[in-house]
């Protein structure tokens, strides 16, 4: 189980479980240093751009995979509700809560298209 503490009153209670889920996602390990400082990472962070295109970049039932760009990394295309979804693969980065694309990755995305 676990200890809880009630954001509103600070006050604490125990909580009985059978298993706790530590969903904690890219700040896990942030997290995870609140209770242990010296813990290890065991996740890192990482990021992709993606962008919203005209649907006729994909076909409406299947997605599509491109290898051979100019820099190595892989570009996929989704169909989505009558759009494309152009996406890169990750980059290792810092987590952040509100990421936005870089300039340069959507001017990239749209020349490799």
């Amino acid at each position: 189980g676990i200890i809880a503490r009630d954001k509103l009153t600070g006050d604490t209670f125990p909580i009985a479980t059978k298993s706790i889920v530590f969903a904690g996602g890219p700040f896990t390990d942030q997290l995870r240093k609140l209770e242990d400082p010296a813990c290890e990472s065991a996740v890192n962070g990482a990021a992709g751009t993606h962008i919203v295109l005209p649907g006729y970049f994909s076909t409406p039932t299947m997605g599509l995979l491109d290898i051979n760009t100019s820099d190595g990394r892989f570009l996929f295309f989704l169909p989505w509700q009558n759009h494309t979804i152009v996406g890169t693969t990750d980059r290792k980065c810092e987590p952040r809560s509100s990421p936005a694309p870089p300039e340069d990755e959507i001017e990239w995305i749209l020349n490799e298209v």
